[in-house]
Protein backbone atom coordinates (compact mmCIF):
# COMPACT_ATOMS: atom_id res chain seq x y z
CA UNK A 1 0.00 0.00 0.00
CA UNK A 2 2.72 2.37 0.96
CA UNK A 3 4.76 1.48 -2.14
CA UNK A 4 1.79 2.09 -4.47
CA UNK A 5 1.18 5.51 -2.93
CA UNK A 6 4.86 6.47 -3.35
CA UNK A 7 4.74 5.43 -7.01
CA UNK A 8 1.64 7.56 -7.60
CA UNK A 9 3.35 10.52 -5.92
CA UNK A 10 6.43 10.19 -8.13
CA UNK A 11 4.27 9.95 -11.29
CA UNK A 12 2.28 13.04 -10.27
CA UNK A 13 5.42 15.05 -9.58
CA UNK A 14 6.66 14.27 -13.10
CA UNK A 15 3.44 15.53 -14.78
CA UNK A 16 2.42 18.52 -12.61
CA UNK A 17 4.37 21.81 -12.50
CA UNK A 18 6.24 22.46 -9.32
CA UNK A 19 5.15 25.14 -6.88
CA UNK A 20 7.66 27.61 -5.56
CA UNK A 21 7.26 29.93 -2.68
CA UNK A 22 3.73 30.89 -1.82
CA UNK A 23 1.95 28.58 -4.16
CA UNK A 24 3.34 30.14 -7.34
CA UNK A 25 3.60 27.92 -10.38
CA UNK A 26 6.73 28.01 -12.58
CA UNK A 27 5.72 27.37 -16.17
CA UNK A 28 8.15 25.47 -18.34
CA UNK A 29 8.91 27.09 -21.76
CA UNK A 30 10.07 25.48 -24.89
CA UNK A 31 13.78 26.11 -25.80
CA UNK A 32 14.29 29.17 -28.11
CA UNK A 33 15.81 28.73 -31.57
CA UNK A 34 19.47 29.78 -32.13
CA UNK A 35 18.55 32.79 -34.31
CA UNK A 36 16.45 34.35 -31.56
CA UNK A 37 19.24 33.93 -29.05
CA UNK A 38 21.70 35.72 -31.41
CA UNK A 39 19.25 38.60 -31.90
CA UNK A 40 18.83 39.06 -28.17
CA UNK A 41 22.57 38.99 -27.56
CA UNK A 42 23.16 41.49 -30.42
CA UNK A 43 20.52 43.83 -29.01
CA UNK A 44 22.16 43.62 -25.61
CA UNK A 45 25.56 44.44 -27.12
CA UNK A 46 24.10 47.42 -29.00
CA UNK A 47 22.52 48.69 -25.81
CA UNK A 48 25.81 48.32 -23.98
CA UNK A 49 27.67 50.08 -26.80
CA UNK A 50 25.16 52.95 -26.95
CA UNK A 51 25.39 53.34 -23.17
CA UNK A 52 29.18 53.44 -23.42
CA UNK A 53 28.97 56.06 -26.18
CA UNK A 54 26.56 58.12 -24.10
CA UNK A 55 28.90 57.94 -21.12
CA UNK A 56 31.84 58.93 -23.36
CA UNK A 57 29.88 61.86 -24.83
CA UNK A 58 28.86 63.03 -21.37
CA UNK A 59 32.48 62.73 -20.22
CA UNK A 60 33.62 64.88 -23.17
CA UNK A 61 31.03 67.54 -22.38
CA UNK A 62 32.07 67.60 -18.71
CA UNK A 63 35.74 67.87 -19.70
CA UNK A 64 34.95 70.78 -22.03
CA UNK A 65 32.92 72.54 -19.34
CA UNK A 66 35.77 72.18 -16.82
CA UNK A 67 38.37 73.50 -19.27
CA UNK A 68 36.24 76.40 -20.54
CA UNK A 69 35.08 77.66 -17.15
CA UNK A 70 38.50 77.50 -15.50
CA UNK A 71 39.60 81.09 -16.10
CA UNK A 72 42.25 81.17 -13.35
CA UNK A 73 44.74 78.80 -14.99
CA UNK A 74 43.37 77.75 -18.35
CA UNK A 75 45.29 76.07 -21.15
CA UNK A 76 44.16 77.42 -24.52
CA UNK A 77 45.24 74.33 -26.43
CA UNK A 78 43.53 72.04 -23.93
CA UNK A 79 40.28 74.00 -24.24
CA UNK A 80 40.33 73.86 -28.01
CA UNK A 81 41.27 70.16 -28.14
CA UNK A 82 38.41 69.41 -25.77
CA UNK A 83 36.04 71.37 -27.99
CA UNK A 84 37.25 69.60 -31.14
CA UNK A 85 36.54 66.27 -29.43
CA UNK A 86 32.98 67.43 -28.73
CA UNK A 87 32.67 68.88 -32.25
CA UNK A 88 33.51 65.50 -33.77
CA UNK A 89 30.84 63.78 -31.64
CA UNK A 90 27.29 64.82 -32.70
CA UNK A 91 25.74 63.25 -29.61
CA UNK A 92 28.08 65.18 -27.32
CA UNK A 93 27.54 68.39 -29.29
CA UNK A 94 23.79 68.21 -28.65
CA UNK A 95 24.43 68.01 -24.89
CA UNK A 96 26.58 71.17 -24.68
CA UNK A 97 24.70 73.95 -22.84
CA UNK A 98 24.60 77.49 -24.20
CA UNK A 99 26.79 78.77 -21.35
CA UNK A 100 29.66 76.46 -22.37
CA UNK A 101 29.38 77.58 -26.00
CA UNK A 102 29.54 81.19 -24.82
CA UNK A 103 32.53 80.50 -22.56
CA UNK A 104 34.54 78.86 -25.37
CA UNK A 105 33.63 81.61 -27.85
CA UNK A 106 34.52 84.41 -25.43
CA UNK A 107 37.83 82.74 -24.64
CA UNK A 108 38.78 82.51 -28.33
CA UNK A 109 37.72 86.12 -28.86
CA UNK A 110 39.76 87.39 -25.91
CA UNK A 111 42.96 85.59 -26.94
CA UNK A 112 43.35 87.27 -30.35
CA UNK A 113 46.87 88.40 -29.48
CA UNK A 114 47.91 84.80 -28.86
CA UNK A 115 46.10 83.06 -31.70
CA UNK A 116 46.24 85.73 -34.36
CA UNK A 117 43.29 87.55 -35.86
CA UNK A 118 42.35 85.06 -38.56
CA UNK A 119 42.74 81.94 -36.39
CA UNK A 120 40.66 83.44 -33.57
CA UNK A 121 37.94 84.52 -36.01
CA UNK A 122 37.82 81.04 -37.57
CA UNK A 123 37.37 79.41 -34.16
CA UNK A 124 34.67 81.89 -33.15
CA UNK A 125 32.74 81.17 -36.36
CA UNK A 126 33.05 77.40 -35.86
CA UNK A 127 31.70 77.57 -32.29
CA UNK A 128 28.83 79.85 -33.33
CA UNK A 129 27.89 77.63 -36.27
CA UNK A 130 27.80 74.57 -33.97
CA UNK A 131 25.63 76.42 -31.47
CA UNK A 132 23.17 77.45 -34.18
CA UNK A 133 23.13 73.86 -35.47
CA UNK A 134 22.20 72.45 -32.06
CA UNK A 135 19.52 75.09 -31.50
CA UNK A 136 21.05 76.40 -28.26
CA UNK A 137 19.96 79.90 -27.28
CA UNK A 138 22.17 82.83 -28.31
CA UNK A 139 21.91 86.37 -26.97
CA UNK A 140 22.97 89.65 -28.60
CA UNK A 141 26.52 89.37 -27.24
CA UNK A 142 26.91 85.94 -28.85
CA UNK A 143 25.59 87.20 -32.19
CA UNK A 144 27.90 90.23 -32.00
CA UNK A 145 31.02 88.10 -31.51
CA UNK A 146 29.91 85.80 -34.33
CA UNK A 147 29.50 88.78 -36.68
CA UNK A 148 32.92 90.02 -35.59
CA UNK A 149 34.42 86.71 -36.68
CA UNK A 150 32.61 86.81 -40.02
CA UNK A 151 33.79 90.40 -40.54
CA UNK A 152 37.42 89.52 -39.87
CA UNK A 153 37.18 86.64 -42.36
CA UNK A 154 35.60 89.02 -44.91
CA UNK A 155 32.45 86.89 -45.22
CA UNK A 156 30.27 89.94 -45.76
CA UNK A 157 27.39 88.16 -47.49
CA UNK A 158 26.97 85.88 -44.48
CA UNK A 159 26.85 88.93 -42.20
CA UNK A 160 24.05 90.41 -44.29
CA UNK A 161 22.11 87.13 -44.31
CA UNK A 162 22.53 86.72 -40.55
CA UNK A 163 21.37 90.28 -39.93
CA UNK A 164 18.24 89.77 -42.06
CA UNK A 165 17.44 86.61 -40.11
CA UNK A 166 17.88 88.34 -36.74
CA UNK A 167 15.90 91.38 -37.88
CA UNK A 168 12.97 89.21 -39.01
CA UNK A 169 13.01 87.09 -35.84
CA UNK A 170 13.64 89.71 -33.17
CA UNK A 171 10.77 91.70 -31.68
CA UNK A 172 13.00 94.28 -29.98
CA UNK A 173 15.43 96.58 -31.85
CA UNK A 174 18.80 95.02 -32.49
CA UNK A 175 21.86 96.27 -30.64
CA UNK A 176 24.11 98.98 -32.00
CA UNK A 177 27.05 96.58 -32.33
CA UNK A 178 25.08 94.28 -34.63
CA UNK A 179 24.05 97.27 -36.74
CA UNK A 180 27.69 98.41 -36.81
CA UNK A 181 28.97 95.16 -38.28
CA UNK A 182 26.13 95.01 -40.79
CA UNK A 183 26.71 98.57 -42.06
CA UNK A 184 30.51 98.32 -42.14
CA UNK A 185 30.20 94.99 -43.97
CA UNK A 186 28.18 96.78 -46.65
CA UNK A 187 30.96 99.36 -46.89
CA UNK A 188 33.65 96.71 -47.24
CA UNK A 189 31.57 95.02 -49.94
CA UNK A 190 31.47 98.35 -51.87
CA UNK A 191 27.71 98.75 -51.31
CA UNK A 192 27.85 102.37 -50.19
CA UNK A 193 24.38 103.42 -51.35
CA UNK A 194 22.74 100.44 -49.64
CA UNK A 195 24.57 101.32 -46.45
CA UNK A 196 23.35 104.94 -46.60
CA UNK A 197 19.78 103.82 -47.32
CA UNK A 198 19.84 101.34 -44.42
CA UNK A 199 21.13 104.04 -42.07
CA UNK A 200 18.34 106.45 -43.05
CA UNK A 201 15.63 103.79 -42.73
CA UNK A 202 16.92 102.84 -39.29
CA UNK A 203 16.77 106.47 -38.19
CA UNK A 204 13.25 106.83 -39.56
CA UNK A 205 11.95 103.73 -37.76
CA UNK A 206 13.97 103.59 -34.53
CA UNK A 207 15.10 107.23 -34.26
CA UNK A 208 18.65 106.00 -33.77
CA UNK A 209 21.52 107.65 -35.63
CA UNK A 210 24.86 106.18 -36.60
CA UNK A 211 27.24 105.59 -33.74
CA UNK A 212 30.65 107.23 -33.77
CA UNK A 213 32.62 104.17 -34.94
CA UNK A 214 30.27 103.47 -37.87
CA UNK A 215 30.29 107.14 -38.89
CA UNK A 216 34.10 107.18 -38.79
CA UNK A 217 34.19 104.05 -40.97
CA UNK A 218 31.84 105.73 -43.48
CA UNK A 219 33.93 108.91 -43.72
CA UNK A 220 37.18 106.94 -44.03
CA UNK A 221 35.62 104.85 -46.83
CA UNK A 222 34.63 108.02 -48.71
CA UNK A 223 38.10 109.54 -48.30
CA UNK A 224 39.81 106.40 -49.61
CA UNK A 225 37.43 106.29 -52.59
CA UNK A 226 38.46 109.83 -53.62
CA UNK A 227 35.13 111.30 -52.47
CA UNK A 228 36.58 113.84 -50.06
CA UNK A 229 33.97 116.52 -50.90
CA UNK A 230 31.16 114.14 -49.97
CA UNK A 231 32.89 113.20 -46.72
CA UNK A 232 33.48 116.84 -45.78
CA UNK A 233 29.84 117.68 -46.56
CA UNK A 234 28.56 114.90 -44.30
CA UNK A 235 30.96 115.92 -41.54
CA UNK A 236 29.95 119.59 -41.83
CA UNK A 237 26.24 118.78 -41.44
CA UNK A 238 26.68 117.26 -37.98
CA UNK A 239 29.85 119.04 -36.82
CA UNK A 240 30.13 122.44 -38.56
CA UNK A 241 33.57 123.27 -39.90
CA UNK A 242 35.03 126.77 -40.33
CA UNK A 243 34.15 128.27 -43.71
CA UNK A 244 37.79 128.56 -44.78
CA UNK A 245 38.12 124.77 -44.53
CA UNK A 246 35.16 124.02 -46.81
CA UNK A 247 35.76 123.36 -50.53
CA UNK A 248 34.18 125.73 -53.01
CA UNK A 249 30.63 125.05 -54.23
CA UNK A 250 30.05 122.35 -51.66
CA UNK A 251 26.53 120.85 -51.78
CA UNK A 252 24.60 119.33 -48.88
CA UNK A 253 22.07 116.98 -50.46
CA UNK A 254 22.55 113.89 -48.27
CA UNK A 255 21.06 114.29 -44.79
CA UNK A 256 22.51 111.61 -42.56
CA UNK A 257 22.33 111.62 -38.78
CA UNK A 258 25.42 110.65 -36.80
CA UNK A 259 27.31 111.93 -33.81
CA UNK A 260 31.01 111.54 -33.13
CA UNK A 261 30.39 112.45 -29.48
CA UNK A 262 33.57 111.94 -27.45
CA UNK A 263 34.69 108.72 -29.14
CA UNK A 264 38.46 108.38 -28.91
CA UNK A 265 38.57 105.86 -31.75
CA UNK A 266 36.47 107.96 -34.15
CA UNK A 267 38.38 111.20 -33.59
CA UNK A 268 41.82 109.62 -33.87
CA UNK A 269 40.86 107.59 -36.94
CA UNK A 270 39.49 110.63 -38.79
CA UNK A 271 42.47 112.75 -37.73
CA UNK A 272 44.87 110.18 -39.17
CA UNK A 273 42.89 109.63 -42.39
CA UNK A 274 42.41 113.33 -43.19
CA UNK A 275 46.14 113.85 -42.62
CA UNK A 276 47.05 110.92 -44.90
CA UNK A 277 44.80 112.23 -47.67
CA UNK A 278 46.47 115.66 -47.54
CA UNK A 279 43.68 117.58 -45.75
CA UNK A 280 46.03 118.85 -43.07
CA UNK A 281 43.86 121.86 -42.13
CA UNK A 282 40.89 119.63 -41.28
CA UNK A 283 43.22 117.30 -39.38
CA UNK A 284 44.42 120.26 -37.33
CA UNK A 285 40.76 121.21 -36.69
CA UNK A 286 40.20 117.72 -35.33
CA UNK A 287 43.26 118.08 -33.10
CA UNK A 288 41.95 121.40 -31.73
CA UNK A 289 38.52 119.86 -31.12
CA UNK A 290 40.12 116.96 -29.28
CA UNK A 291 42.00 119.37 -27.02
CA UNK A 292 38.81 121.25 -26.15
CA UNK A 293 36.82 118.08 -25.51
CA UNK A 294 39.72 116.49 -23.57
CA UNK A 295 39.86 113.55 -25.97
CA UNK A 296 43.13 111.64 -25.84
CA UNK A 297 45.33 111.80 -28.93
CA UNK A 298 46.66 108.34 -29.71
CA UNK A 299 50.19 107.83 -31.08
CA UNK A 300 49.07 106.42 -34.46
CA UNK A 301 47.02 109.52 -35.35
CA UNK A 302 49.71 111.94 -34.17
CA UNK A 303 52.30 110.02 -36.19
CA UNK A 304 50.17 110.21 -39.35
CA UNK A 305 49.70 113.95 -38.92
CA UNK A 306 53.41 114.52 -38.26
CA UNK A 307 54.37 112.59 -41.37
CA UNK A 308 51.86 114.47 -43.54
CA UNK A 309 53.15 117.84 -42.36
CA UNK A 310 56.83 116.90 -42.51
CA UNK A 311 56.73 115.51 -46.05
CA UNK A 312 55.22 118.67 -47.52
CA UNK A 313 57.60 120.87 -49.49
CA UNK A 314 56.83 123.91 -47.35
CA UNK A 315 58.03 122.23 -44.16
CA UNK A 316 61.36 123.64 -43.00
CA UNK A 317 63.67 122.53 -40.23
CA UNK A 318 62.39 125.29 -37.94
CA UNK A 319 58.78 124.18 -38.54
CA UNK A 320 59.70 120.60 -37.73
CA UNK A 321 61.39 121.69 -34.50
CA UNK A 322 58.29 123.60 -33.38
CA UNK A 323 56.03 120.71 -34.39
CA UNK A 324 58.18 118.23 -32.49
CA UNK A 325 58.00 120.36 -29.34
CA UNK A 326 54.20 120.67 -29.61
CA UNK A 327 53.66 116.98 -30.28
CA UNK A 328 55.84 115.79 -27.40
CA UNK A 329 53.98 118.12 -25.02
CA UNK A 330 50.55 117.05 -26.35
CA UNK A 331 51.15 113.29 -26.54
CA UNK A 332 53.27 112.23 -23.61
CA UNK A 333 53.06 108.55 -24.58
CA UNK A 334 54.42 109.01 -28.10
CA UNK A 335 55.69 105.65 -29.30
CA UNK A 336 58.86 104.76 -31.17
CA UNK A 337 57.12 105.08 -34.55
CA UNK A 338 56.40 108.76 -33.94
CA UNK A 339 59.99 109.44 -32.94
CA UNK A 340 61.18 107.56 -36.02
CA UNK A 341 59.10 109.84 -38.26
CA UNK A 342 60.86 112.94 -36.91
CA UNK A 343 64.25 111.23 -37.08
CA UNK A 344 63.64 110.30 -40.71
CA UNK A 345 62.58 113.80 -41.80
CA UNK A 346 65.45 115.49 -39.98
CA UNK A 347 67.91 113.07 -41.59
CA UNK A 348 66.65 113.49 -45.16
CA UNK A 349 67.10 117.24 -44.71
CA UNK A 350 70.69 116.66 -43.60
CA UNK A 351 70.09 117.81 -40.00
CA UNK A 352 72.04 115.12 -38.20
CA UNK A 353 72.23 117.08 -34.94
CA UNK A 354 68.43 117.41 -34.74
CA UNK A 355 68.05 113.70 -35.44
CA UNK A 356 70.40 112.86 -32.57
CA UNK A 357 68.43 115.29 -30.39
CA UNK A 358 65.29 113.25 -31.14
CA UNK A 359 67.22 110.11 -30.17
CA UNK A 360 68.19 111.68 -26.84
CA UNK A 361 64.57 112.75 -26.27
CA UNK A 362 63.51 109.14 -26.80
CA UNK A 363 65.88 107.96 -24.10
CA UNK A 364 64.61 110.62 -21.69
CA UNK A 365 61.03 109.42 -22.31
CA UNK A 366 62.09 105.79 -21.67
CA UNK A 367 61.29 104.86 -25.26
CA UNK A 368 63.83 102.40 -26.60
CA UNK A 369 64.94 102.81 -30.23
CA UNK A 370 64.19 99.89 -32.49
CA UNK A 371 65.78 98.55 -35.64
CA UNK A 372 64.08 101.17 -37.83
CA UNK A 373 65.54 103.99 -35.74
CA UNK A 374 69.08 102.74 -36.30
CA UNK A 375 68.36 102.04 -39.98
CA UNK A 376 67.40 105.70 -40.47
CA UNK A 377 70.52 106.95 -38.70
CA UNK A 378 72.88 104.48 -40.39
CA UNK A 379 71.42 105.30 -43.81
CA UNK A 380 72.10 109.00 -43.27
CA UNK A 381 75.67 108.32 -42.06
CA UNK A 382 76.41 106.07 -45.04
CA UNK A 383 74.99 108.67 -47.40
CA UNK A 384 77.40 111.24 -45.94
CA UNK A 385 80.31 108.73 -45.95
CA UNK A 386 80.56 108.99 -42.15
CA UNK A 387 81.59 105.37 -41.61
CA UNK A 388 82.84 105.91 -38.08
CA UNK A 389 79.40 107.11 -36.95
CA UNK A 390 77.76 104.19 -38.76
CA UNK A 391 80.00 101.69 -36.94
CA UNK A 392 79.24 103.41 -33.63
CA UNK A 393 75.51 103.04 -34.25
CA UNK A 394 75.95 99.35 -35.05
CA UNK A 395 77.78 98.96 -31.74
CA UNK A 396 74.87 100.64 -29.92
CA UNK A 397 72.49 98.19 -31.61
CA UNK A 398 74.46 95.25 -30.29
CA UNK A 399 74.47 96.82 -26.82
CA UNK A 400 70.65 96.91 -26.96
CA UNK A 401 70.67 93.27 -28.17
CA UNK A 402 69.30 94.25 -31.58
CA UNK A 403 70.57 92.26 -34.53
CA UNK A 404 71.02 94.27 -37.75
CA UNK A 405 68.69 93.00 -40.45
CA UNK A 406 69.53 92.14 -44.04
CA UNK A 407 68.02 95.47 -45.16
CA UNK A 408 70.32 97.41 -42.86
CA UNK A 409 73.34 95.51 -44.13
CA UNK A 410 72.06 96.21 -47.64
CA UNK A 411 72.27 99.95 -46.90
CA UNK A 412 75.88 99.56 -45.75
CA UNK A 413 76.79 97.42 -48.76
CA UNK A 414 75.20 100.00 -51.04
CA UNK A 415 77.52 102.62 -49.58
CA UNK A 416 80.53 100.37 -50.17
CA UNK A 417 79.37 99.83 -53.75
CA UNK A 418 79.08 103.55 -54.43
CA UNK A 419 82.59 104.07 -53.09
CA UNK A 420 83.88 100.92 -54.90
CA UNK A 421 85.24 99.74 -51.56
CA UNK A 422 85.76 96.01 -52.12
CA UNK A 423 87.54 95.48 -48.78
CA UNK A 424 84.69 97.12 -46.87
CA UNK A 425 82.14 94.98 -48.70
CA UNK A 426 84.08 91.80 -47.90
CA UNK A 427 84.24 92.76 -44.22
CA UNK A 428 80.50 93.49 -44.12
CA UNK A 429 79.65 90.19 -45.82
CA UNK A 430 81.87 88.37 -43.33
CA UNK A 431 80.08 90.13 -40.47
CA UNK A 432 76.73 89.03 -41.90
CA UNK A 433 77.88 85.42 -41.95
CA UNK A 434 79.05 85.66 -38.33
CA UNK A 435 75.69 87.09 -37.21
CA UNK A 436 73.74 84.49 -39.18
CA UNK A 437 71.96 87.07 -41.35
CA UNK A 438 70.61 85.58 -44.57
CA UNK A 439 72.04 87.19 -47.69
CA UNK A 440 68.95 88.30 -49.58
CA UNK A 441 68.66 89.37 -53.20
CA UNK A 442 69.11 93.01 -52.19
CA UNK A 443 72.50 92.16 -50.67
CA UNK A 444 73.62 90.36 -53.82
CA UNK A 445 72.41 93.27 -55.93
CA UNK A 446 74.69 95.56 -53.91
CA UNK A 447 77.65 93.25 -54.56
CA UNK A 448 76.70 93.12 -58.23
CA UNK A 449 76.53 96.91 -58.41
CA UNK A 450 80.05 97.23 -56.99
CA UNK A 451 81.47 94.91 -59.66
CA UNK A 452 79.41 96.55 -62.40
CA UNK A 453 80.54 100.05 -61.47
CA UNK A 454 84.12 98.86 -61.91
CA UNK A 455 83.28 97.72 -65.47
CA UNK A 456 84.05 94.09 -64.65
CA UNK A 457 81.69 91.98 -66.79
CA UNK A 458 83.19 88.56 -65.84
CA UNK A 459 82.84 89.46 -62.15
CA UNK A 460 79.25 90.61 -62.69
CA UNK A 461 78.39 87.35 -64.46
CA UNK A 462 80.00 85.41 -61.59
CA UNK A 463 77.76 87.19 -59.06
CA UNK A 464 74.79 86.57 -61.36
CA UNK A 465 75.56 82.82 -61.34
CA UNK A 466 75.82 82.87 -57.53
CA UNK A 467 72.33 84.35 -57.36
CA UNK A 468 71.08 81.51 -59.55
CA UNK A 469 72.81 78.88 -57.41
CA UNK A 470 71.08 80.21 -54.30
CA UNK A 471 67.75 79.86 -56.15
CA UNK A 472 66.99 83.55 -55.83
CA UNK A 473 64.86 85.09 -58.57
CA UNK A 474 66.68 88.02 -60.22
CA UNK A 475 64.67 91.23 -60.36
CA UNK A 476 64.93 94.28 -62.61
CA UNK A 477 67.78 95.74 -60.52
CA UNK A 478 69.81 92.56 -61.00
CA UNK A 479 69.43 92.75 -64.75
CA UNK A 480 70.08 96.49 -64.66
CA UNK A 481 73.53 95.99 -63.15
CA UNK A 482 74.40 93.16 -65.56
CA UNK A 483 73.51 95.39 -68.52
CA UNK A 484 75.39 98.23 -66.83
CA UNK A 485 78.54 96.08 -66.60
CA UNK A 486 78.07 95.04 -70.24
CA UNK A 487 77.73 98.65 -71.30
CA UNK A 488 81.01 99.67 -69.62
CA UNK A 489 82.89 96.56 -70.74
CA UNK A 490 81.86 95.56 -74.24
CA UNK A 491 80.38 98.83 -75.45
CA UNK A 492 83.52 100.83 -74.67
CA UNK A 493 84.68 99.83 -78.15
CA UNK A 494 82.43 102.63 -79.35
CA UNK A 495 85.15 105.20 -78.61
CA UNK A 496 87.34 103.82 -81.41
CA UNK A 497 84.45 102.76 -83.62
CA UNK A 498 84.67 105.60 -86.15
CA UNK A 499 88.30 104.80 -86.87
CA UNK A 500 87.52 101.15 -87.41
CA UNK A 501 84.90 101.97 -90.03
CA UNK A 502 87.67 103.19 -92.36
CA UNK A 503 90.33 100.76 -91.22
CA UNK A 504 88.52 97.45 -90.59
CA UNK A 505 90.20 95.19 -88.11
CA UNK A 506 89.34 92.07 -86.16
CA UNK A 507 87.20 92.23 -83.04
CA UNK A 508 89.79 89.98 -81.45
CA UNK A 509 91.70 93.19 -80.80
CA UNK A 510 89.07 93.97 -78.17
CA UNK A 511 88.77 90.33 -76.95
CA UNK A 512 85.08 90.20 -77.91
CA UNK A 513 83.60 86.80 -78.71
CA UNK A 514 80.34 85.77 -80.36
CA UNK A 515 78.97 84.55 -77.01
CA UNK A 516 79.48 87.99 -75.52
CA UNK A 517 77.65 89.58 -78.44
CA UNK A 518 74.72 87.19 -77.89
CA UNK A 519 74.59 87.84 -74.13
CA UNK A 520 72.20 90.87 -74.23
CA UNK A 521 69.66 88.94 -76.31
CA UNK A 522 69.85 85.99 -73.90
CA UNK A 523 69.29 88.25 -70.90
CA UNK A 524 66.39 90.00 -72.60
CA UNK A 525 64.73 86.66 -73.41
CA UNK A 526 65.09 85.59 -69.76
CA UNK A 527 63.49 88.83 -68.59
CA UNK A 528 60.51 88.37 -70.90
CA UNK A 529 60.07 84.75 -69.80
CA UNK A 530 60.12 85.75 -66.11
CA UNK A 531 57.84 88.81 -66.68
CA UNK A 532 60.43 91.18 -65.23
CA UNK A 533 59.08 94.76 -65.37
CA UNK A 534 61.15 97.15 -67.49
CA UNK A 535 60.99 100.82 -66.55
CA UNK A 536 62.12 103.74 -68.71
CA UNK A 537 65.62 103.81 -67.26
CA UNK A 538 66.24 100.11 -67.85
CA UNK A 539 64.65 100.26 -71.31
CA UNK A 540 67.01 103.10 -72.30
CA UNK A 541 70.04 101.11 -71.12
CA UNK A 542 68.92 97.96 -72.98
CA UNK A 543 68.28 99.88 -76.21
CA UNK A 544 71.69 101.52 -75.93
CA UNK A 545 73.39 98.14 -75.47
CA UNK A 546 71.52 96.54 -78.38
CA UNK A 547 72.41 99.48 -80.63
CA UNK A 548 76.10 99.12 -79.81
CA UNK A 549 75.94 95.36 -80.37
CA UNK A 550 74.41 95.91 -83.81
CA UNK A 551 77.27 98.27 -84.67
CA UNK A 552 79.79 95.68 -83.53
CA UNK A 553 78.03 93.07 -85.67
CA UNK A 554 78.43 95.35 -88.71
CA UNK A 555 82.11 95.74 -87.91
CA UNK A 556 82.49 91.97 -87.72
CA UNK A 557 80.67 91.46 -91.06
CA UNK A 558 82.71 94.18 -92.75
CA UNK A 559 85.93 92.54 -91.53
CA UNK A 560 84.86 89.13 -92.94
CA UNK A 561 84.02 90.67 -96.34
CA UNK A 562 87.42 92.39 -96.56
CA UNK A 563 89.19 89.09 -95.81
CA UNK A 564 87.23 87.36 -98.58
CA UNK A 565 88.21 90.10 -101.06
CA UNK A 566 91.86 89.80 -100.06
CA UNK A 567 91.79 86.01 -100.51
CA UNK A 568 90.17 86.28 -103.96
CA UNK A 569 92.79 88.79 -105.12
CA UNK A 570 95.62 86.52 -103.98
CA UNK A 571 94.18 83.58 -105.94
Amino acid sequence: MIESLSRLAEAGSATRPRKHGRGRVLKLHRPLPTESIDDIEGANEEQLQSREEQRLSARRVRQLAREARNRTSFDLDAVWNAYLAVHADPAALRQVPASVFAAVRDLMHQTVDVLGLRAAASRVCLVSADQEKTGAAMDDADHTIHMWGLYQLQRFNEIEAKFDELFARSKAPLSGDIWHFRLTALLRANKLERMMEASRSRYAVEQRSLDACTAASLLVHLLRKNEARRAIALLHQMHPLPEQLLPKELTFEEPLAFNLADSVFAHNTLLAEFAKQGHIAIAQWFLTRMRKEHIAALPFSITAMMHAIAQSKKATTAMLQVLFAEITSLCADLDVVGYNVFTHHFMIRGNKDEAYAVLNRMREANVYPDEHTFSILVHACVKQNDWMAARTLLGQMRALKLTPSADLYGIILGGHARNRDIDGMKATLHEMEQNGVAQSLAVWNCALSLVARAGNLPGALHVFRCIRKLRLSPDQYTYWWVFYAYRWTICRVQRDFKRTQYAPQSLDTYNITDNELELPFTLLAEMKAANIPIDKKLAYLINFVLYRVSQLRKLQTNHIDMNMIAESKST
